[in-house]
């Protein structure tokens, strides 16, 4: 039954305080399906539902320092660029990861593999 129904995300400081809560307990697969619609589930009302939700307030630094390997290369490493080119900020990956955030790309495309050119390329254009 619930299946069927439609889920709305709501308002969008409603959707704001959902995104930080979600990003807060480190549900970063919640945070993509409704920025990106990409995660591991079947497909949903909620899917990309939080689009136009300012994300500014998203640390991609705790997201790329708290998600595992598989997951960045499932879901993360796209949210991370989405996050930042819809307004999060870059520095914020050098201050929680302590390293330049060329060094943090340059990493991450390492652990993850083929999948990473768009994040490199998006932390050049801070560097």
């Amino acid at each position: 039954m619930l299946e069927r129904s439609e889920i709305h995300p709501g308002p969008i400081p409603t959707q704001k305080k959902l995104l930080q809560r979600l990003a807060s307990i480190n549900c970063w697969e919640g945070v993509s399906l409704l920025v990106t619609g990409v995660h591991a589930g079947p497909p949903s009302s909620l899917d990309a539902s939080a689009t136009s939700c300012p994300v500014d307030n998203l640390s991609v630094g705790t997201l790329l320092q708290n998600t595992p390997t598989p997951q960045l290369v499932r879901f993360g490493v796209d949210l991370a660029v989405c996050l930042l080119k819809s307004g999060a900020s870059y520095e914020d990956i050098e201050q929680k990861m302590k390293k330049p955030v060329i060094h943090v790309g340059l990493r991450v495309a390492l652990d993850t593999g083929k999948q990473t050119c768009g994040f490199v390329i998006w932390l050049l254009k801070f560097d």
